[in-house]
């Protein structure tokens, strides 16, 4: 029984070629013909039979077996593609002749979309989906539930974390801390001259091994204060400091001499060239 219903259709087109007042028997046509079953070629209407001519080269060129006389007229008509896929030019399929979701993932290659095949700013936010998760970032770091914290933000980050800090933690504000706030104890070297940073830290400790100086600290700002501990080291050393510490009465406390034996001093910066401090001697 034979086949009932609609065949599939390749793209297919037609192509026409005419000849006048010519007395030759080879005419070249302006398309190449898959072959000869392709051509319809009619003489004053009618048609020629496939051995009254044959076809080569590209583009294909007819030979008829008798040369035609001037008052004839030759008429080629021709379907392109027969047979074959009609391969799409570069280029040539515009934006509006994609359909919607046509392109899904699945018809883009790995890596064929690059930065410079994106239009500028022709991503926004309604183009992202927002089911991108940690699988689908480089490092996998950022969950898709920490990816749309972005969506709540309304305006400038710090602005938003001012606005959220009133009450809680704005710096600009007096606040009740309601747990333990600590600073870390940053450790300096013996030696015979110990310049402190007061960028690093507000509270220091050394095991003291030379007879040291303590230089005028880098970076004083008035308002910061803390603690220096001083514990005497197997060897041991006395202490005195630069014209920038401010002791009661001018005169520098002396250290504790006995091995492990340790001091406290506690400082704050009045200004950058004056730290108001005192000494605790002999903690135990």
């Amino acid at each position: 029984m034979s086949y009932l219903g609609q065949a599939a259709l390749k793209n297919s087109e037609l192509k026409l070629f005419n000849v006048t007042s010519s007395t030759s028997a080879t005419h070249v046509l302006s398309w190449t013909a898959a072959n000869e079953q392709s051509l319809f070629i009619t003489i004053n209407g009618v048609k020629q039979q496939e051995d009254a001519y044959s076809i080569a080269g590209v583009p294909t060129t007819i030979t008829l077996t008798d040369a035609l006389i001037t008052t004839d007229k030759m008429e080629v008509v021709g379907v392109l593609d027969i047979g074959e896929l009609t391969t799409v030019g570069d280029n040539s399929v515009s934006t509006s002749a994609l359909g919607n979701t046509s392109v899904t993932t699945a018809k883009i290659g790995a890596l064929a979309v690059t930065d410079a095949k994106i239009a500028a700013l022709a991503v926004t936010d309604a183009k992202v989906a927002t089911g991108i998760d940690a699988v689908k970032l480089a490092d996998g770091t950022v969950t898709n539930t920490e990816l749309q914290y972005i969506n709540t933000v309304s305006s400038n980050v710090q602005t938003q974390i001012n606005t959220k800090g009133v009450g809680d933690a704005l710096l600009g504000s007096v606040q009740t801390f309601t747990a333990g706030q600590r600073g870390e104890v940053t450790a300096l070297v013996s030696a015979t001259s110990i310049t402190i940073d007061l960028a690093n830290s507000n509270n220091y400790s050394v095991t003291l091994d030379h007879n040291a100086t303590f230089e005028n600290p880098t970076n004083a700002v008035a308002g910061q204060s803390g603690s220096i501990f001083i514990t005497q080291g197997s060897t041991g050393g006395t202490g005195s400091w630069a014209g920038n510490w401010d002791w009661a009465a001018g005169t520098a406390p002396t250290l504790t001499a006995t091995t492990a034996a340790v001091d406290r001093i506690d400082y704050v910066v009045r200004s950058a060239t004056s730290i108001q401090a005192v000494g605790t001697l002999n903690l135990s």
